[in-house]
């Protein structure tokens, strides 16, 4: 019961109170769309169709393959705007209600129940509540955006749209795909989002905010299996269409590697808690 009163609050507190924080959402999913539009109208054209939602949400989460330095020429390095711009946004979200609850309500509740870690566990349901409301207001206006265009077509996979954005995505099984495309960006967000908490305890909100800053930057810069941002982009999956080689990532490790390191960070944060000294 105390558990879900301090859930009710957070949710209360940290999500409804800022209502207003989710319009960036839609903002940031519609100038996606707009973007993602604009490069592909050629195909649209060729084969007289409009671009799904699917399509949609797989740009907006294709990423980059990593930058490959080469002797007679280095490979173009460019940040993927999109994909960063939509973590960014849910950094945004988070923000530092954690840190602030720690000198509010949140205190009260510590000294009064005497449980650290109901408090904590509080904090890593609503992380996730976030990250769910994060992406599903994301393909909801995929949804919309592609609806406006194909109608009761929005549903639907365009394969040579698709194949144009990612033909990793295109060629592979339903699950795979879904994987790629929606859990393991999800499983990411989320992480993410753990990681802003635990620094913003400890070292404040504009600290968390750079710390999330250097891991999409060093991620768009660098792939490897341990750099778990990288499992959120289908471009690190496959070399097809990409300049060079690189290490590709590996669907079924990343859903195993991502739910270990969740794990690790929401122990980390209970101990962190129960370790910090806090203040009436």
């Amino acid at each position: 019961m105390k558990l879900l009163k301090m859930l009710r609050y957070d949710i209360n507190e940290g999500t409804i109170k800022y209502w207003y924080r989710y319009l960036f959402v839609v903002f940031v999913g519609i100038i996606n769309c707009c973007v993602c539009h604009a490069q592909i109208s050629y195909v649209e054209e060729i084969y007289n169709m409009n671009t799904s939602m699917w399509e949609y949400g797989t740009w907006s989460m294709i990423g980059r393959p990593p930058y490959i330095y080469r002797a007679n020429g280095s490979d173009t390095f460019y940040l993927p705007y999109a994909w960063i711009m939509q973590y960014i946004c849910l950094a945004f979200l988070i923000g530092g209600y954690v840190k602030q609850d720690m000198s509010g309500y949140g205190v009260h509740f510590m000294y009064k129940s005497k449980k650290r870690t109901t408090w904590w566990l509080s904090k890593v349901i609503w992380c996730v509540f976030v990250n769910v409301i994060f992406f599903g207001i994301s393909w909801l206006t995929y949804f919309s955006c592609s609806w406006i265009n194909a109608g009761n077509n929005a549903f639907n996979i365009n394969k040579p749209i698709l194949r144009t954005i990612s033909n990793y995505v295109l060629s592979s099984e339903n699950f795979e795909r879904i994987a790629v495309v929606i859990i393991l960006p999800f499983m990411v967000g989320v992480i993410h989002s753990l990681i802003q908490i635990i620094v913003s305890i400890n070292w404040g909100d504009e600290i968390a905010m750079v710390i999330i800053g250097i891991i999409l930057v060093i991620s768009s810069y660098y792939s490897h299996p341990l750099l778990v941002s990288g499992y959120s982009m289908s471009s690190r999956y496959s070399n097809i269409g990409n300049i060079g080689e690189f290490q590709l990532l590996e669907y079924r490790f990343g859903l195993i590697y991502l739910c270990c390191v969740i794990i690790l960070l929401c122990i980390i944060g209970g101990i962190n808690v129960k370790r910090k000294n806090i203040y009436w």
